[in-house]
């Protein structure tokens, strides 16, 4: 495909979104790496891709709060732009690798020593809503936003083409959840990050 394309990669700094920043870019591809922090990690990724000749930028967020994590996308735009000189205003590619990894569990007990809540040979509840809750925002509807933004990218991008045009000529967009082998292998720990990668895969 002769088509410049962009990608944006979130949690793209570190591990394996890293490695997926690095592929992009032998393939020739602008890249936008998000990153929480560290901010030293995305700049020298930043620095690795654009000595291969390739167009990168990076963008900071916190997919856990709504404020920052609404702003992403535009935001990706905006740097993307930046850091091209211009020549790249698109993003056609939304990788979503970021994931947070909290444990917790149904029920914990005494000899889970991750938890301070319970008292020897008691039981409690090891679901907090808060924990619940960051997960489900960071690994589940952070990604579900981004697709929303880029299919409303994509389809503003169509309008303004001649009604002509063949749809292989049109922008598609392509869209990478990251899951885990959790799904088909589950089991009682890290449960609220089990079940936002369950949301997430639908």
């Amino acid at each position: 495909n002769t088509k410049v394309m962009a990608a944006l990669v979130t949690g793209g700094s570190l591990r394996i979104g890293r490695e997926i920043c690095l592929s992009l870019a032998r393939a020739k591809i602008p890249v936008i790496i998000h990153y929480r922090s560290p901010k030293t990690a995305a700049l020298a990724l930043k620095a690795e891709i654009e000595s291969l000749g390739v167009v990168c930028s990076t963008v900071g967020a916190d997919l856990g709060l709504m404020t920052e994590s609404g702003s992403l996308f535009q935001d990706a735009l905006k740097s993307l732009y930046a850091s091209s000189g211009g020549r790249c205003n698109t993003i056609d590619i939304v990788v979503n690798s970021a994931s947070i990894f909290e444990y917790d569990a149904l029920l914990l007990d005494k000899t889970n020593e991750k938890d301070s809540r319970s008292k020897e040979g008691e039981e409690v509840v090891g679901v907090s809503p808060s924990v619940f809750q960051r997960h489900m925002m960071v690994n589940c509807y952070a990604p579900l936003q981004l697709s929303a933004e880029l299919a409303c990218h994509i389809r503003k991008r169509n309008s303004l083409l001649p009604q002509e045009t063949h749809m292989r000529d049109r922008p598609q967009g392509k869209i990478i959840n990251l899951l885990d082998q959790k799904l088909s292998a589950p089991n009682a720990d890290h449960l609220s990050y089990t079940l936002s990668k369950y949301a997430l895969g639908g």
